[in-house]
């Protein structure tokens, strides 16, 4: 691809592999292909929100760890050979700043455009685009999701802690219905920190860096 104006409005670089930018991108596509956002994808590793944007955007030197991939595999039903092969790339290990410009177009559609700096220019190396539907019926999905979490409380479910993504493919089993997991996160929020006192809390395993695993919360009788 050709350099691209748009790489003047890059505001970090950040020196990575163009083999690394192929795994983000990769990841990337997989998880506009479910559908999910950047939060709905940090939200089922257990990470905070803006997780996988800072990922996704080349921020900081975020990367992700051993235990993410794990997870990814997971979710995205795929062998780690499927989420790291890319037979076409024929200089897998070079290395160069590379920088990332998002932007909403005139049809309200987000786009990523991936840059990458070879002898002191830059280079449009991906250029993706996403648009998430918006799901029918929201308030009946979010009463429907704190009922069912509501019915795994009183099941036990929670007693030994479970994972975001554990929960979100219990919820999908039961409830038959399409959502995302931030709707998820949401109903697990009322138990968190709506309802008073909350049923559910938050422990944060460490494992490389901080997971999150909701567990029943036992309040103890005066």
């Amino acid at each position: 691809m050709k350099a691209d104006n748009n790489s003047k409005l890059v505001k970090e670089w950040t020196e990575r592999s163009k083999v690394y930018i192929d795994i983000i991108h990769n990841i990337q596509l997989r998880r506009i292909g479910l559908g999910f956002s950047h939060a709905d994808l940090s939200f089922l590793l257990g990470r905070p929100y803006d997780y996988v944007y800072n990922i996704e955007t080349f921020l900081n030197d975020k990367e992700y760890y051993l235990s993410d991939l794990v997870r990814l595999y997971d979710i995205f039903k795929c062998t780690p050979k499927e989420l790291f092969d890319n037979e076409e790339d024929k200089e897998p290990h070079y290395r160069g700043n590379t920088g990332v410009y998002q932007y909403w177009d005139d049809k309200a559609i987000k786009q990523h455009e991936i840059y990458l700096i070879e002898n002191f220019k830059p280079r449009l190396v991906y250029q993706v685009s996403e648009k998430i539907s918006p799901v029918k019926e929201l308030k009946a999905l979010k009463s429907a999701l704190i009922l069912e979490i509501r019915n795994l409380i009183v099941e036990s479910y929670f007693e030994e802690g479970a994972e975001p993504m554990i929960i979100f493919n219990t919820c999908k089993d039961r409830l038959k219905n399409n959502f995302r997991p931030i709707h998820l996160e949401a109903a697990l929020h009322y138990f968190v920190k709506t309802i008073d006192p909350p049923l559910l809390e938050i422990i944060k395993e460490k494992e490389d860096l901080i997971h999150n695993t909701y567990f029943r919360r036992y309040l103890q009788v005066k």
